[in-house]
């Protein structure tokens, strides 16, 4: 039964890891897969990203950077080159 709920949660992570956006950090100038790889890898919680990445309430940063979605990232940098 462990094994199979193992099983499950595998391919649940790999066919959301295929929906999942690219996320572009401004700061740290490095782009990480999901935002789910930023929350493990530094602890943030996902939502105040998502609040940043989605403009939410006009929020332009979470945790003191700046979170974009690179293909808003490439379209926002073509802007000002």
């Amino acid at each position: 039964l462990v094994s199979m709920l193992l099983d499950r949660q595998v391919k649940t992570v790999k066919e959301r890891g295929s929906l999942c956006k690219k996320v572009y950090c401004l700061e740290l100038d490095r782009v990480f897969p999901s935002i789910q790889s930023i929350a493990d890898e530094f602890g943030y919680c996902r939502e105040n990203i998502t609040c940043c990445l989605r403009n939410v309430n006009n929020q332009k940063t979470a945790y003191g950077m700046h979170w974009y979605y690179i293909n808003d990232w490439k379209i926002f940098k073509n802007t000002i080159d």
